[in-house]
């Protein structure tokens, strides 16, 4: 019985082959490179909130109401509305696009002159 006593005392112990690899400068490699793939997905999540255009032109958050950029403002007003249309609205046109007999025409507006009436 001693001899088997023995023979389990000088036997080596186990070795563990993942001993070797949780060790601190591995967690922290594996903390950056987690911060580093993640970095695109919450900056996406923060930049691709769902937004709204005012009628000026400016594009706001939808659940705060806080400006986020400007892009140019198009509406479309009938040919009929054109005489009721404020001054300052009217020296704001780039364009006039409308149909005619199945063509459908755009032009681009050089000048604005207010007429008599």
């Amino acid at each position: 019985l001693k001899a088997v006593h023995e023979a389990a005392a000088e036997r080596p112990p186990r070795r563990r082959y993942w001993a070797g690899l949780v060790t601190c400068d591995c967690l922290i490699w594996v903390v950056l490179a987690t911060g580093i793939l993640m970095a695109p997905v919450v900056l996406a999540a923060v930049y691709l909130q769902e937004l709204r255009a005012a009628p000026s032109g400016v594009i706001l958050s939808a659940g705060l109401g806080v400006p986020i950029g400007a892009a140019q403002s198009v509406t479309h007003q009938s040919l009929a509305d054109v005489p009721g249309i404020p001054d300052g609205v009217l020296r704001r046109v780039r364009s006039c696009a409308f149909a005619h007999r199945g063509a459908a025409h755009r032009l681009r507006v050089a000048s604005l002159v207010k007429g008599p009436g």
